[in-house]
């Protein structure tokens, strides 16, 4: 090459091979792969200049450009096991899956001993519903590294979503066994959590996501995620549930909504989606109308309102107030709204208000679902760890049981 420097020194391949990789050091990407063409351009086969470009090729998605480099390569006296790496992972970045795996797969076969490949081809086949390959696979994995905790993990998660859950419980336990990596310590534990709340063994689940926390470097959502908490959480919010107190002797005109309650996650979501193929029904997906309406009862009856104690002595009046204020709340969120349909309203919290809905709403039906309270404090927490940004509103449970 003839290039020269500032100094007008002629440089080296592996001066402009430096130069390029300090480009890419600092994210002047265009700049490292003029570099690269100029290496290539006067030595078409210089491999580290091909390999080079490939990643940055990659890593600027021009996918088609880094498999020429690849495919070049592949003609090389290089390490064929990571250029069919590259290369699946290339096509992975473009969906083309099966050639994907066969890449990975190609790769397998010429370096069986390499943990790297496995990883991303199962995950691929369990992404595709491709469980019996998965399955063989990651066991020539364990064949040949019988002591990596990732395949062990990996065959777990593949039994765990073929809803083997007693399958998964014991590999994720051998995984545990051998000593978890770091890196992915918190997933792994996380996966396994899950598995125990599939299983029903609640206070396990709970525990091992805890682990799965501090794994993470998270701070817990909340430290008393205990299930006696939420028992006297759901105590405390029955005494207001006397039937004794709904007076139901009112009578008036109105439509009457099917109320959807229920703990979280105890399926109400799925119960929604089932009553919304009546065509005579219309759904609010949690709008919080009914406990909007009972933290402003002073403001929209225009008077001091002890809750439940003055329901005692409400007026019918004022109760034709508060519907009316909740068919306007409705309607306010209801992009479909038809006065001809019935409405459904889910808010699975709302329970704690059944006092005023069956003051306002006597003749509502109501739909509770029920689930064992430790497994819809397990499957929250486990939400709120496994997507950490999630917005769910108990993310703090603690806050919410006081």
């Amino acid at each position: 090459m003839n290039n020269k420097n500032s100094n007008n020194k002629v440089m080296t391949i592996n001066d402009v091979l430096s130069n390029a990789k300090k480009y890419k050091e600092h994210e002047q990407y265009d700049k490292a792969i003029n570099l690269y063409n100029q290496i290539i351009n006067n030595y078409p086969n210089n491999f580290k200049a091909l390999f080079e470009r490939a990643k940055l090729y990659n890593l600027t998605e021009k996918y088609y450009e880094a498999l020429n480099d690849l495919d070049i390569l592949l003609n090389l006296p290089v390490s064929k096991h990571i250029v069919h790496i590259h290369i699946a992972d290339t096509l992975k970045a473009l969906k083309k899956y099966d050639e994907a795996i066969e890449n990975y797969l190609e790769a397998i076969d010429i370096k069986p001993d390499y943990e790297a490949t496995y990883v991303p081809v199962i995950n691929i086949m369990i992404m595709n519903n491709q469980f019996d390959k998965a399955v063989e696979i990651v066991d020539k994995g364990i064949n040949n590294l019988p002591n990596s905790s990732d395949l062990v993990a990996l065959k777990a998660k593949v039994y765990s979503k073929l809803k083997d859950f007693d399958q998964a419980e014991e590999w994720y336990k051998k995984a545990i066994d051998f000593g978890l990596n770091d890196r992915i310590k918190h997933v792994i534990l996380t996966e396994y959590a899950i598995v125990k709340e599939k299983l029903g063994k609640y206070d396990e689940a709970m525990d091992i996501a805890k682990k799965a926390n501090i794994a993470a470097q998270i701070e817990p959502a909340a430290k008393h995620h205990t299930t006696e908490r939420i028992d006297n959480f759901i105590t405390s919010a029955a005494k207001y549930i006397d039937t004794s107190q709904w007076k139901s002797q009112f009578t008036y005109t109105s439509n009457n909504p099917i109320f959807l309650m229920g703990f979280p996650r105890s399926g109400t979501t799925l119960m929604e989606q089932i009553l919304y193929t009546n065509k005579n029904l219309v759904v609010t997906d949690e709008p919080g109308v009914m406990s909007a309406i009972n933290f402003n009862l002073d403001h929209i009856l225009n008077r001091q309102f002890c809750y439940p104690d003055d329901f005692n002595t409400i007026t019918n009046s004022e109760i034709e107030i508060c519907i009316n204020n909740y068919f306007l709340r409705i309607k306010n969120v209801l992009a479909d709204y038809n006065p001809n349909l019935r409405i459904v309203d889910k808010d699975p919290m709302s329970f704690i208000y059944l006092l005023s809905v069956k003051i306002f709403f006597p003749k509502s039906s109501i739909i509770m679902m029920i689930r064992d309270p430790r497994g819809s404090v397990a499957k929250t927490y486990l939400l709120i760890i496994y997507y950490i940004n999630s917005f769910l509103f108990s993310k703090n449970i603690s806050r919410i049981v006081d």
